[in-house]
């Protein structure tokens, strides 16, 4: 009977040091995420801008072309 208290003692420190690695991971995890969707928010602001200089461009091309 002493063994079994044991026993389930060493499975709950089992049990909660998986559980602290399986938070240490999923934290881990929405850390990646964040940073993952602050690159993609990055890209999209430069995608923007690249979008509006090329149509700036565009309008002095047509000005030169209506020029000449």
């Amino acid at each position: 009977t002493s063994a079994g208290p044991a026993r389930a003692s060493g499975t709950g420190q089992k049990s909660t040091g998986h559980a602290k690695e399986t938070n240490v991971i999923v934290e881990n995890l929405g850390l990646q995420i964040k940073e993952s969707n602050n690159k993609m928010e990055s890209m999209l602001m430069a995608m923007d801008e690249m979008e509006v200089a090329s149509k700036n461009i565009k309008e002095v091309i047509i000005t030169i072309d209506n020029i000449a």
